[in-house]
């Protein structure tokens, strides 16, 4: 991220992302349990960039390192034959044979001796860690290696990809790092004693009141729970900034709105549809988000979508011609011939006019014409009442920016606002109050 507010996005998405991460990527909650084992789970590449940003694989390192100098070992019972005075500490099975043995020289006994293990729950809760780690970095570089590749072959003067490269082996870097260091770990004097492929171990208190084990176990409490399944789709364009923006519009349009109607429930949904739309200059940073969409919804009927797909069967919305996704829409579904658009742009202003050729895309403007054209109810009315594109650039003085006036922004029917800052966002919210307000 190249500047300071592009990092606050990115916190700002990162943050509300784990609030609803498993409401979005696991649709059974108890499966989603998993993950806390180690199994049908892989490492999230928005995680994994996140955690690069906030040195958590250099917490989990210093941590599991402090263990091979200070580590716990448990009393083991092994079940061992010899002389008595051979054992520091034995427990016969019979005191009788222990006095013939006694009495007879050349006579052995059967007994249970006394070892100090490095075998217990917790030492093999911290290599099955490690190793649920090795390979989900192995995994993620797999998938890196053949996106890097890709890019590579396909390269121009294209920003997106670019910008997505040069993270991508930002990334791959970082995870050789850390895959040499956690081998290292992994096998050394103090964890190599441990046979590795064991499953993870059943919970031990030990975990908690050790304090090294404890801070290790948090560790793996925060990596677990934002793991993806196995079957979801490629995450590799979320640390694209477009993708970053256009989440930070909408949870920043989400929060809005919790002010105004209260808290939301959300989920996420497949598209089960004749085609997936995918903008062609982003075609090869395909993500969940491609197939899926994310619907956050209130008691008095009001939707908010993220990537809805429209197209025609897809009641009570279609379109005329070919389908369309728009980055967000609002609309109530008590009365859907009110319907407003919300695209995110990361640009200028004056980008928003042009058409970009070489990437294959319409000017924001003419692309908030054709959905108002193209998107009708099953009444066959056109519902789209304001279509408001948010943009992170430089403003410039225009009748298309909205300045407060909500009777002036229908008539027109495309707008603009200037949205960068939480200072921004005020006019935002003075539209959304507005838009809720004269709900009709």
């Amino acid at each position: 991220m190249g500047s300071e507010v592009e990092e606050i996005w990115f916190n700002e998405v990162v943050d509300e992302l784990k609030k609803i991460w498993h409401k979005i990527f696991y649709k059974d909650f108890k499966k989603s349990k998993l993950s806390f084992k180690g199994e049908r789970t892989k490492l999230s590449t928005l995680m994994l960039w996140n955690y690069k940003k906030e040195r958590f694989f250099e917490k989990i390192f210093k941590y599991i390192n402090y263990l091979t100098k200070s580590h716990h070992f448990e009393i083991a019972l092994k079940e061992t034959i010899g002389r008595p005075e051979e054992f520091k500490y034995l427990k016969p099975y019979s005191y009788t044979s222990l006095i013939l043995a006694k009495n007879n020289p050349s006579l052995k006994i059967k007994g249970i001796e006394k070892k100090l293990s490095i075998l217990t729950n917790e030492n093999i809760f911290v290599a099955a860690f490690l190793e649920k780690i090795i390979r989900d970095l192995k995994d993620k570089r797999i998938e890196i290696e053949d996106k890097v590749k890709k890019l590579k072959e396909n390269l121009n003067s294209n920003d997106d990809k670019k910008e997505m490269l040069n993270k991508l082996e930002e990334i791959l870097s970082y995870i050789d790092e850390y895959i040499k260091k956690f081998r290292t770990l992994r096998f050394s004097t103090f964890l190599s004693e441990i046979p590795s492929n064991l499953s993870f171990p059943e919970y031990t208190q030990r975990l908690y009141y050790l304090p090294v084990y404890r801070k290790i176990w948090d560790c793996f409490r925060k990596y677990a729970r934002t793991l993806l399944p196995d079957d979801i789709g490629s995450d590799l364009s979320l640390i694209a900034s477009w993708r970053i923006y256009e989440l930070w519009v909408l949870f920043s349009i989400k929060k809005i709105l919790n002010e105004i109607l209260g808290e939301c429930e959300i989920n996420m949904i497949k598209i089960e549809e004749e085609k997936i739309l995918i903008d062609e200059g982003k075609a090869e940073l395909k993500d969940v988000f491609d197939n899926n969409s994310i619907i956050f919804w209130w008691n008095k009927g009001f939707y908010l979508e993220y990537q809805k797909y429209i197209g025609k069967k897809t009641k009570p919305f279609v379109v005329v011609s070919e389908p369309v996704r728009p980055d967000v829409v609002f609309y109530n579904i008590k009365n859907p011939e009110n319907f407003f658009i919300f695209e995110a742009k990361e640009m200028n202003f004056k980008s928003l006019l042009n058409e970009d050729i070489e990437k294959k895309r319409k000017s924001a403007f003419e692309q908030m014409h054709i959905y108002r054209d193209n998107i009708i109810t099953d009444n066959f009315v056109r519902p789209t009442k304001l279509a408001t594109i948010l943009f992170s650039g430089k403003e410039e003085n225009s009748k298309l920016i909205y300045k407060g006036d909500f009777e002036y922004a229908l008539k027109k029917g495309i707008i603009a606002i200037n949205l960068r800052t939480d200072k921004d966002k005020e006019k935002l919210k003075d539209l959304l109050s507005k838009i809720i307000k004269n709900w009709r």
